[in-house]
């Protein structure tokens, strides 16, 4: 049970070590009656399929496909190259930069 936190702690600390970070005001997660507002997102990672961010209440993680279309575009979603990509969100990280 230990190692819960001490990942969860890695997530959010190791990009700020050497990686890219983002900080948006707020992001929603899925259209209509059932999506979710996040606000004071800092995003932590970005793959060909997720990404993953810490909020004002705690940690998230999302799939771009479910983002605003605006917010995709901003992280390069490409939905072929999401198709084509085994294991995705594990690994194959994007620059927020690029």
């Amino acid at each position: 049970m230990k190692r819960i936190p001490l990942l969860l702690s890695l997530w959010v600390t190791l990009p700020l070590l050497g990686g890219q970070v983002e900080n948006l005001p707020r992001l929603t997660v899925g259209s209509g009656v059932g999506s979710e507002v996040y606000t004071n997102v800092t995003v932590t990672s970005v793959t060909a399929t997720h990404i993953y961010f810490s909020h004002s209440l705690g940690l998230g993680s999302a799939r771009l496909k479910d983002l605003e279309p605006d917010m995709q575009t901003h992280f390069h979603y490409d939905p072929a190259k999401a198709r084509l990509t085994p294991g995705a969100g594990i690994g194959e990280h994007v620059t927020l930069d690029s």
